[in-house]
């Protein structure tokens, strides 16, 4: 109904390559890859497939060209904040923090996120600008509220 739709070909090649249909998931992933170059559940499930069927050259391409979307994407570089965040890499939280919102500042949990761990580091005027500049982007009085309840636990 939608074949100009990227998104549809990656999901209609992952079931196929559910069922076991590998040539036919190969070539709906390359026709999502031809409608859009850069859509990452194609290039992903090419490196799957690739790697399943043994072909590793092939394989290592797509997971490369994996890496470099996922790299530029903010909301993969805010999972990795959290990550090395909950484990208390603050360093490194704040590093793919500034870049995700270099990428897209209007989040405001990457924001407040950034306030979190640049207080860890000591930086405490940098942790209330991130943080002013959070709550300025915050739409729900319930999301402020949880905000507020954080940052009390975390003064006390």
């Amino acid at each position: 109904m939608s074949p100009e739709r990227s998104d549809l070909w990656a999901n209609l090649g992952a079931m196929y390559s559910h069922f076991g249909f590998l040539q036919e998931a190969e070539q709906s992933y390359r026709k999502s890859l031809f409608l859009k170059n850069n859509n990452l559940t194609a290039i992903s499930n090419l490196e799957r497939l690739y790697r399943f069927k043994g072909e590793e050259g092939l394989a290592d391409i797509y997971a490369k060209r994996a890496r470099f979307h996922r790299e530029r994407n903010p909301y993969y570089l805010y999972y990795q904040a959290r990550e090395a965040y909950e484990v208390g890499e603050y360093r490194q939280a704040e590093k793919h923090l500034r870049r995700a919102v270099w990428r897209y500042e209007g989040d405001h949990r990457f924001h407040f996120l950034l306030g979190l761990a640049r207080y860890q580091l000591g930086n405490m005027a940098a942790s209330r600008a991130s943080f002013e500049e959070a709550f300025s982007l915050v739409t729900g009085p319930s999301t402020a509220k949880a905000y507020e309840r954080k940052l009390n636990l975390l003064l006390k």
